[in-house]
Protein backbone atom coordinates (compact mmCIF):
# COMPACT_ATOMS: atom_id res chain seq x y z
CA UNK A 1 0.00 0.00 0.00
CA UNK A 2 1.42 3.22 -0.80
CA UNK A 3 2.87 5.22 2.37
CA UNK A 4 0.97 8.62 1.65
CA UNK A 5 -2.60 6.61 1.84
CA UNK A 6 -2.42 3.92 4.44
CA UNK A 7 -0.18 6.07 6.90
CA UNK A 8 -3.09 8.79 6.87
CA UNK A 9 -5.69 5.70 7.80
CA UNK A 10 -3.42 4.71 10.78
CA UNK A 11 -5.45 6.91 12.87
CA UNK A 12 -8.68 6.69 12.02
CA UNK A 13 -10.86 5.68 15.20
CA UNK A 14 -12.64 2.57 13.78
CA UNK A 15 -12.46 0.38 16.54
CA UNK A 16 -16.50 1.68 16.53
CA UNK A 17 -17.22 0.54 13.64
CA UNK A 18 -18.26 -3.17 13.78
CA UNK A 19 -21.62 -4.79 12.44
CA UNK A 20 -24.41 -3.32 14.42
CA UNK A 21 -26.45 -5.21 16.56
CA UNK A 22 -27.66 -5.43 20.08
CA UNK A 23 -25.71 -3.93 23.21
CA UNK A 24 -25.11 -5.35 26.62
CA UNK A 25 -27.42 -4.13 28.85
CA UNK A 26 -29.32 -2.11 26.74
CA UNK A 27 -32.35 -0.60 28.13
CA UNK A 28 -35.24 -1.22 25.21
CA UNK A 29 -37.96 0.88 24.24
CA UNK A 30 -40.54 0.00 22.07
CA UNK A 31 -42.40 2.32 20.10
CA UNK A 32 -45.99 1.69 20.12
CA UNK A 33 -47.14 4.56 17.56
CA UNK A 34 -46.47 5.13 14.02
CA UNK A 35 -47.13 9.34 15.07
CA UNK A 36 -45.13 12.17 15.03
CA UNK A 37 -46.37 12.97 18.69
CA UNK A 38 -44.47 13.84 21.65
CA UNK A 39 -44.60 14.13 26.00
CA UNK A 40 -40.87 13.06 26.67
CA UNK A 41 -42.60 9.93 28.10
CA UNK A 42 -41.62 6.62 26.90
CA UNK A 43 -44.81 4.46 28.50
CA UNK A 44 -48.03 2.52 27.21
CA UNK A 45 -47.96 5.14 24.22
CA UNK A 46 -44.52 5.89 22.81
CA UNK A 47 -43.78 7.91 19.98
CA UNK A 48 -40.27 7.23 17.78
CA UNK A 49 -39.74 11.20 19.20
CA UNK A 50 -40.95 9.91 22.49
CA UNK A 51 -38.09 6.80 22.84
CA UNK A 52 -35.37 9.64 21.07
CA UNK A 53 -36.13 11.41 24.04
CA UNK A 54 -36.29 9.22 26.88
CA UNK A 55 -33.54 7.40 25.57
CA UNK A 56 -31.13 10.67 26.05
CA UNK A 57 -32.14 10.93 29.60
CA UNK A 58 -31.48 7.34 30.62
CA UNK A 59 -27.59 7.32 30.91
CA UNK A 60 -25.33 4.87 29.06
CA UNK A 61 -26.50 2.60 26.04
CA UNK A 62 -30.15 1.86 25.00
CA UNK A 63 -31.62 0.22 22.22
CA UNK A 64 -35.43 1.35 20.15
CA UNK A 65 -37.62 -1.39 18.61
CA UNK A 66 -39.29 -0.37 15.29
CA UNK A 67 -42.10 -2.69 13.93
CA UNK A 68 -43.20 -3.40 10.51
CA UNK A 69 -44.39 0.18 9.59
CA UNK A 70 -43.90 3.83 8.41
CA UNK A 71 -43.03 6.21 10.87
CA UNK A 72 -43.80 9.75 9.41
CA UNK A 73 -42.29 12.73 10.91
CA UNK A 74 -44.23 15.55 10.50
CA UNK A 75 -43.78 18.08 13.55
CA UNK A 76 -42.44 20.88 11.61
CA UNK A 77 -41.17 24.29 13.06
CA UNK A 78 -39.60 26.60 10.65
CA UNK A 79 -39.41 30.25 11.17
CA UNK A 80 -40.73 32.80 8.84
CA UNK A 81 -38.11 32.20 6.04
CA UNK A 82 -38.67 29.06 6.11
CA UNK A 83 -35.46 27.39 7.95
CA UNK A 84 -35.81 24.81 10.87
CA UNK A 85 -35.63 26.22 13.99
CA UNK A 86 -32.30 25.16 15.88
CA UNK A 87 -33.01 22.82 19.17
CA UNK A 88 -31.90 19.89 20.49
CA UNK A 89 -34.64 18.63 23.11
CA UNK A 90 -36.93 16.90 20.36
CA UNK A 91 -39.74 19.09 20.33
CA UNK A 92 -40.09 19.55 16.45
CA UNK A 93 -37.73 18.57 13.62
CA UNK A 94 -35.06 16.61 13.57
CA UNK A 95 -34.49 13.57 15.94
CA UNK A 96 -31.89 14.84 18.26
CA UNK A 97 -29.21 12.03 19.77
CA UNK A 98 -26.97 12.79 22.77
CA UNK A 99 -26.27 9.57 24.45
CA UNK A 100 -25.39 6.38 23.10
CA UNK A 101 -28.28 4.39 21.10
CA UNK A 102 -29.62 1.81 18.64
CA UNK A 103 -32.45 1.96 16.22
CA UNK A 104 -33.09 -1.07 15.08
CA UNK A 105 -36.01 -2.10 12.64
CA UNK A 106 -37.06 -5.49 10.62
CA UNK A 107 -35.60 -4.65 7.97
CA UNK A 108 -35.34 -1.71 4.91
CA UNK A 109 -38.28 -3.00 2.94
CA UNK A 110 -40.58 -3.16 6.31
CA UNK A 111 -39.54 -0.30 8.64
CA UNK A 112 -39.21 3.26 7.29
CA UNK A 113 -38.37 6.39 9.21
CA UNK A 114 -40.13 8.87 6.39
CA UNK A 115 -40.06 13.00 6.42
CA UNK A 116 -43.54 14.30 5.68
CA UNK A 117 -43.40 18.20 5.75
CA UNK A 118 -40.77 17.77 8.15
CA UNK A 119 -38.86 20.79 6.52
CA UNK A 120 -36.11 19.01 8.51
CA UNK A 121 -33.03 16.26 8.20
CA UNK A 122 -34.58 12.98 10.13
CA UNK A 123 -31.90 12.80 12.54
CA UNK A 124 -29.20 14.68 14.14
CA UNK A 125 -26.06 13.10 16.38
CA UNK A 126 -24.32 15.24 18.36
CA UNK A 127 -20.74 15.32 19.56
CA UNK A 128 -19.71 12.96 21.99
CA UNK A 129 -23.19 10.97 21.40
CA UNK A 130 -23.47 7.50 19.36
CA UNK A 131 -26.11 6.21 17.06
CA UNK A 132 -26.22 2.76 15.23
CA UNK A 133 -29.07 2.73 12.76
CA UNK A 134 -29.97 -1.03 11.69
CA UNK A 135 -31.71 -2.84 9.19
CA UNK A 136 -34.53 0.27 8.02
CA UNK A 137 -35.24 2.77 5.42
CA UNK A 138 -35.05 6.54 5.62
CA UNK A 139 -36.43 8.80 2.85
CA UNK A 140 -38.03 12.42 2.71
CA UNK A 141 -35.49 14.34 4.92
CA UNK A 142 -34.92 17.74 3.75
CA UNK A 143 -31.98 19.28 5.94
CA UNK A 144 -30.82 22.69 5.80
CA UNK A 145 -27.78 22.81 4.57
CA UNK A 146 -26.49 20.05 6.33
CA UNK A 147 -27.75 15.91 5.71
CA UNK A 148 -30.69 15.15 3.75
CA UNK A 149 -31.39 12.56 6.35
CA UNK A 150 -28.62 12.57 8.92
CA UNK A 151 -26.16 14.98 10.27
CA UNK A 152 -23.24 13.49 12.60
CA UNK A 153 -20.99 15.33 14.63
CA UNK A 154 -20.34 12.21 16.79
CA UNK A 155 -19.72 8.28 15.99
CA UNK A 156 -22.85 6.60 13.58
CA UNK A 157 -23.34 3.02 12.16
CA UNK A 158 -25.32 2.26 9.28
CA UNK A 159 -25.74 -1.27 9.06
CA UNK A 160 -28.72 -2.67 6.31
CA UNK A 161 -30.04 1.06 5.85
CA UNK A 162 -31.47 2.39 2.51
CA UNK A 163 -31.13 6.27 2.64
CA UNK A 164 -33.53 7.35 -0.37
CA UNK A 165 -34.81 10.48 -1.84
CA UNK A 166 -33.13 13.15 1.23
CA UNK A 167 -32.44 16.30 -0.17
CA UNK A 168 -29.69 18.90 1.66
CA UNK A 169 -31.07 22.35 0.91
CA UNK A 170 -30.13 25.69 1.18
CA UNK A 171 -33.38 28.12 1.69
CA UNK A 172 -31.18 31.05 1.44
CA UNK A 173 -29.43 31.73 -2.11
CA UNK A 174 -25.86 32.40 -0.83
CA UNK A 175 -26.10 29.26 1.25
CA UNK A 176 -24.50 25.85 -0.11
CA UNK A 177 -26.09 22.18 0.10
CA UNK A 178 -23.87 19.67 2.02
CA UNK A 179 -24.27 16.02 1.79
CA UNK A 180 -27.90 14.77 0.03
CA UNK A 181 -28.00 11.99 2.19
CA UNK A 182 -25.32 12.46 4.87
CA UNK A 183 -23.29 15.16 6.53
CA UNK A 184 -20.70 13.73 8.86
CA UNK A 185 -18.40 15.89 10.92
CA UNK A 186 -17.62 12.97 12.99
CA UNK A 187 -16.88 9.25 12.41
CA UNK A 188 -19.28 6.91 10.02
CA UNK A 189 -19.45 3.42 9.18
CA UNK A 190 -21.75 2.60 6.18
CA UNK A 191 -21.72 -1.36 5.80
CA UNK A 192 -24.68 -3.12 3.43
CA UNK A 193 -26.41 -0.05 2.59
CA UNK A 194 -27.88 1.78 -0.16
CA UNK A 195 -27.95 5.76 -0.75
CA UNK A 196 -30.22 6.04 -3.58
CA UNK A 197 -31.95 8.96 -5.47
CA UNK A 198 -30.33 11.86 -2.72
CA UNK A 199 -29.63 15.33 -3.74
CA UNK A 200 -27.56 18.33 -2.63
CA UNK A 201 -29.19 21.12 -4.09
CA UNK A 202 -27.75 24.80 -3.50
CA UNK A 203 -28.75 27.85 -3.60
CA UNK A 204 -26.99 30.05 -5.99
CA UNK A 205 -23.32 28.57 -4.57
CA UNK A 206 -22.93 24.79 -5.05
CA UNK A 207 -23.87 21.25 -4.00
CA UNK A 208 -21.30 19.28 -2.21
CA UNK A 209 -21.87 15.67 -2.04
CA UNK A 210 -25.24 14.47 -3.83
CA UNK A 211 -25.13 11.29 -0.93
CA UNK A 212 -22.30 11.80 1.06
CA UNK A 213 -20.34 15.11 2.53
CA UNK A 214 -17.38 13.95 4.60
CA UNK A 215 -15.22 16.32 6.49
CA UNK A 216 -14.33 13.40 9.33
CA UNK A 217 -13.88 9.88 9.02
CA UNK A 218 -15.84 7.70 6.74
CA UNK A 219 -15.73 3.72 6.68
CA UNK A 220 -18.26 1.88 3.54
CA UNK A 221 -18.19 -1.63 2.67
CA UNK A 222 -20.31 -3.29 0.36
CA UNK A 223 -22.49 -0.52 -0.35
CA UNK A 224 -24.46 0.68 -3.43
CA UNK A 225 -24.30 4.78 -4.64
CA UNK A 226 -26.74 5.00 -6.72
CA UNK A 227 -28.93 7.84 -8.81
CA UNK A 228 -27.11 10.98 -6.20
CA UNK A 229 -27.36 14.48 -7.19
CA UNK A 230 -24.95 17.48 -6.80
CA UNK A 231 -26.14 21.13 -7.99
CA UNK A 232 -27.76 24.49 -7.35
CA UNK A 233 -30.89 25.88 -8.23
CA UNK A 234 -30.14 26.59 -11.52
CA UNK A 235 -28.79 22.87 -12.55
CA UNK A 236 -24.95 24.22 -13.39
CA UNK A 237 -23.05 23.96 -9.88
CA UNK A 238 -22.24 20.72 -7.93
CA UNK A 239 -19.09 19.30 -6.34
CA UNK A 240 -19.18 15.03 -6.20
CA UNK A 241 -22.59 13.48 -7.66
CA UNK A 242 -22.13 11.16 -4.65
CA UNK A 243 -19.42 12.14 -2.29
CA UNK A 244 -17.44 15.09 -1.84
CA UNK A 245 -14.40 14.66 0.57
CA UNK A 246 -12.42 16.83 2.76
CA UNK A 247 -11.44 14.00 5.65
CA UNK A 248 -10.95 10.82 5.15
CA UNK A 249 -12.66 7.98 3.60
CA UNK A 250 -12.32 3.97 2.71
CA UNK A 251 -15.01 2.28 0.63
CA UNK A 252 -14.69 -1.19 -0.74
CA UNK A 253 -16.84 -3.72 -2.24
CA UNK A 254 -19.30 -1.16 -3.10
CA UNK A 255 -20.70 0.42 -6.46
CA UNK A 256 -21.73 3.69 -8.13
CA UNK A 257 -24.19 4.20 -10.60
CA UNK A 258 -25.63 6.58 -12.47
CA UNK A 259 -24.34 9.81 -10.08
CA UNK A 260 -23.86 13.39 -11.59
CA UNK A 261 -23.39 17.04 -10.67
CA UNK A 262 -24.73 19.75 -12.64
CA UNK A 263 -23.12 21.35 -15.98
CA UNK A 264 -20.40 23.07 -14.71
CA UNK A 265 -20.04 21.41 -11.90
CA UNK A 266 -17.01 18.55 -11.17
CA UNK A 267 -16.99 14.75 -10.42
CA UNK A 268 -19.94 12.75 -11.19
CA UNK A 269 -19.06 10.69 -8.41
CA UNK A 270 -16.45 11.41 -6.11
CA UNK A 271 -14.18 14.81 -5.31
CA UNK A 272 -11.66 14.39 -2.94
CA UNK A 273 -10.69 18.13 -2.13
CA UNK A 274 -7.92 20.24 -0.02
CA UNK A 275 -6.00 17.78 2.18
CA UNK A 276 -8.98 14.91 1.70
CA UNK A 277 -7.62 10.90 1.69
CA UNK A 278 -9.73 8.69 -0.52
CA UNK A 279 -8.92 4.42 -0.71
CA UNK A 280 -11.14 3.21 -2.96
CA UNK A 281 -11.03 -1.10 -3.16
CA UNK A 282 -12.44 -3.77 -5.07
CA UNK A 283 -14.94 -0.74 -6.49
CA UNK A 284 -17.54 -0.24 -9.68
CA UNK A 285 -17.91 3.03 -11.03
CA UNK A 286 -19.96 3.28 -14.22
CA UNK A 287 -23.02 4.85 -15.70
CA UNK A 288 -22.19 8.10 -14.21
CA UNK A 289 -22.29 11.44 -15.73
CA UNK A 290 -20.21 14.91 -15.44
CA UNK A 291 -18.88 17.22 -17.91
CA UNK A 292 -15.83 17.49 -15.97
CA UNK A 293 -14.74 14.29 -14.88
CA UNK A 294 -16.32 11.24 -12.99
CA UNK A 295 -13.36 10.94 -10.19
CA UNK A 296 -11.64 14.27 -9.12
CA UNK A 297 -8.88 14.57 -6.78
CA UNK A 298 -7.92 17.51 -6.68
CA UNK A 299 -7.47 21.43 -4.51
CA UNK A 300 -8.44 24.07 -6.46
CA UNK A 301 -8.00 27.29 -4.83
CA UNK A 302 -7.95 25.69 -1.65
CA UNK A 303 -4.36 24.65 0.97
CA UNK A 304 -3.56 20.85 1.25
CA UNK A 305 -3.13 18.34 -1.42
CA UNK A 306 -5.43 15.62 -1.40
CA UNK A 307 -4.30 12.40 -1.81
CA UNK A 308 -6.57 9.28 -3.71
CA UNK A 309 -5.75 5.56 -3.59
CA UNK A 310 -7.19 3.19 -6.56
CA UNK A 311 -7.22 -0.60 -5.83
CA UNK A 312 -8.53 -3.23 -8.01
CA UNK A 313 -11.08 -0.68 -9.18
CA UNK A 314 -13.46 -0.98 -12.38
CA UNK A 315 -13.82 2.57 -14.14
CA UNK A 316 -15.87 1.45 -17.09
CA UNK A 317 -19.09 3.18 -19.46
CA UNK A 318 -19.13 6.53 -17.16
CA UNK A 319 -20.10 10.18 -19.56
CA UNK A 320 -17.23 12.05 -18.11
CA UNK A 321 -12.99 11.68 -17.90
CA UNK A 322 -12.67 8.30 -16.34
CA UNK A 323 -9.79 10.21 -13.43
CA UNK A 324 -8.91 13.68 -13.10
CA UNK A 325 -5.52 13.94 -10.60
CA UNK A 326 -4.45 17.61 -9.42
CA UNK A 327 -2.69 16.00 -6.12
CA UNK A 328 -1.25 12.11 -5.09
CA UNK A 329 -2.80 9.30 -6.98
CA UNK A 330 -1.95 5.70 -7.25
CA UNK A 331 -3.90 3.50 -9.44
CA UNK A 332 -3.27 -0.53 -8.67
CA UNK A 333 -4.64 -3.66 -10.46
CA UNK A 334 -7.50 -1.31 -11.87
CA UNK A 335 -9.56 -0.81 -15.18
CA UNK A 336 -10.45 2.98 -16.65
CA UNK A 337 -11.85 2.20 -20.18
CA UNK A 338 -14.39 2.72 -22.28
CA UNK A 339 -15.87 6.50 -20.61
CA UNK A 340 -17.56 9.10 -22.79
CA UNK A 341 -17.84 12.61 -23.60
CA UNK A 342 -21.39 14.29 -23.80
CA UNK A 343 -21.26 14.22 -27.62
CA UNK A 344 -21.25 10.42 -27.31
CA UNK A 345 -17.21 10.50 -28.26
CA UNK A 346 -14.79 8.34 -26.26
CA UNK A 347 -12.91 10.63 -23.78
CA UNK A 348 -9.69 10.34 -22.04
CA UNK A 349 -9.57 7.52 -19.47
CA UNK A 350 -7.49 9.69 -16.88
CA UNK A 351 -5.52 13.25 -16.84
CA UNK A 352 -2.85 14.53 -15.06
CA UNK A 353 -2.72 17.86 -14.36
CA UNK A 354 1.29 18.23 -14.80
CA UNK A 355 4.60 17.20 -12.85
CA UNK A 356 4.23 19.11 -10.05
CA UNK A 357 1.49 16.35 -8.58
CA UNK A 358 2.31 12.92 -7.87
CA UNK A 359 1.14 10.09 -10.19
CA UNK A 360 1.45 6.24 -10.26
CA UNK A 361 0.37 3.23 -12.15
CA UNK A 362 0.97 -0.51 -11.42
CA UNK A 363 -0.72 -2.98 -13.03
CA UNK A 364 -3.41 -0.56 -14.62
CA UNK A 365 -4.92 -0.94 -18.03
CA UNK A 366 -6.17 2.48 -19.92
CA UNK A 367 -8.63 2.81 -22.72
CA UNK A 368 -6.63 4.35 -26.02
CA UNK A 369 -8.79 7.69 -26.36
CA UNK A 370 -5.83 10.00 -25.23
CA UNK A 371 -4.76 11.87 -21.63
CA UNK A 372 -1.52 12.12 -20.15
CA UNK A 373 -1.62 8.95 -17.74
CA UNK A 374 0.53 6.29 -17.95
CA UNK A 375 -0.55 2.25 -17.76
CA UNK A 376 0.76 -1.37 -18.30
CA UNK A 377 -1.86 -2.00 -21.13
CA UNK A 378 -4.04 -0.23 -23.48
CA UNK A 379 -7.27 -1.13 -25.03
CA UNK A 380 -8.89 0.04 -27.99
CA UNK A 381 -12.06 2.19 -26.57
CA UNK A 382 -14.89 0.77 -28.90
CA UNK A 383 -13.95 -2.64 -27.77
CA UNK A 384 -14.22 -2.07 -23.81
CA UNK A 385 -17.40 -3.74 -23.55
CA UNK A 386 -17.11 -6.46 -26.20
CA UNK A 387 -13.27 -7.76 -25.54
CA UNK A 388 -12.49 -6.57 -21.93
CA UNK A 389 -15.88 -6.30 -19.72
CA UNK A 390 -19.27 -7.59 -20.33
CA UNK A 391 -22.06 -4.77 -19.71
CA UNK A 392 -22.60 -4.19 -16.19
CA UNK A 393 -24.63 -6.46 -14.01
CA UNK A 394 -26.47 -6.74 -11.14
CA UNK A 395 -24.58 -9.71 -8.08
CA UNK A 396 -27.51 -8.52 -5.78
CA UNK A 397 -29.34 -5.60 -4.86
CA UNK A 398 -26.19 -4.07 -3.42
CA UNK A 399 -23.24 -5.17 -5.70
CA UNK A 400 -23.00 -4.73 -10.09
CA UNK A 401 -20.32 -5.61 -11.72
CA UNK A 402 -18.43 -5.40 -15.15
CA UNK A 403 -17.52 -9.19 -15.44
CA UNK A 404 -14.17 -9.90 -17.39
CA UNK A 405 -14.44 -11.35 -21.10
CA UNK A 406 -12.96 -14.82 -21.87
CA UNK A 407 -9.17 -13.69 -23.18
CA UNK A 408 -10.08 -10.46 -21.68
CA UNK A 409 -6.21 -8.80 -21.04
CA UNK A 410 -7.06 -7.72 -17.90
CA UNK A 411 -7.12 -11.99 -17.03
CA UNK A 412 -4.55 -12.94 -14.36
CA UNK A 413 -2.48 -9.78 -15.46
CA UNK A 414 -2.44 -8.57 -11.72
CA UNK A 415 1.42 -6.97 -10.92
CA UNK A 416 2.21 -7.64 -7.15
CA UNK A 417 0.31 -8.51 -4.15
CA UNK A 418 -3.50 -8.42 -3.93
CA UNK A 419 -6.38 -8.55 -2.18
CA UNK A 420 -7.61 -11.60 -0.55
CA UNK A 421 -11.18 -11.19 -2.47
CA UNK A 422 -13.04 -9.26 -5.26
CA UNK A 423 -16.05 -6.70 -4.95
CA UNK A 424 -18.30 -10.07 -4.56
CA UNK A 425 -16.14 -11.77 -1.85
CA UNK A 426 -15.22 -14.17 -4.39
CA UNK A 427 -11.61 -15.27 -3.29
CA UNK A 428 -8.29 -13.89 -4.98
CA UNK A 429 -6.09 -14.83 -7.02
CA UNK A 430 -7.79 -17.71 -9.42
CA UNK A 431 -6.63 -18.80 -12.21
CA UNK A 432 -8.22 -17.24 -15.01
CA UNK A 433 -6.45 -17.90 -18.13
CA UNK A 434 -6.07 -21.54 -17.39
CA UNK A 435 -2.38 -21.77 -17.63
CA UNK A 436 -2.66 -23.17 -14.11
CA UNK A 437 -1.36 -20.17 -12.38
CA UNK A 438 -3.36 -18.22 -10.04
CA UNK A 439 -2.55 -14.35 -10.80
CA UNK A 440 -5.16 -11.54 -9.44
CA UNK A 441 -7.27 -9.88 -12.28
CA UNK A 442 -7.70 -6.41 -12.64
CA UNK A 443 -10.56 -4.37 -11.53
CA UNK A 444 -12.92 -5.21 -9.28
CA UNK A 445 -14.00 -8.39 -10.64
CA UNK A 446 -12.21 -11.72 -10.19
CA UNK A 447 -12.83 -14.41 -13.18
CA UNK A 448 -12.09 -18.29 -12.72
CA UNK A 449 -11.06 -20.41 -15.53
CA UNK A 450 -14.25 -21.39 -17.82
Amino acid sequence: MSRFISSAFKAIPFTLLSAAGTTAGAVDFLVTTEKDQFDGQCNAHCSLRDAVQAANEFPGADRILLGAATYVLDRAAPDENGIPLEEDDNLNGDLDIRDELVIQGLGEARTEIRGEALNDRIVEVRPDAKLTLARLKISGGAGHINGGALENHGEAILNRVTLSDNQALARRADDPGNGGAIANFGTLGIFSSMLVNNEAKAGEDTGYGGALFNQGDVFVRDTLFRDGRANNVWGESGSGGAIYNVGRVDIARSTFIGNWVGEFGRGGTLVNDRAGVVKLTNTTFSDNVAISPVIVNEQPNQAGTPSLELVNVTVVDNIGIGVYNGGRLRIRNSLIAGNWDEMGEYTYPCWNSGNRYRYEAIGLVLGNGGGNCSADRYVEERYTLTRLVHPLTAFDERTYVHALRYNSMALDAGIGSCTSHDQRRRPRPRDGDGDGVAVCDLGAYERARP
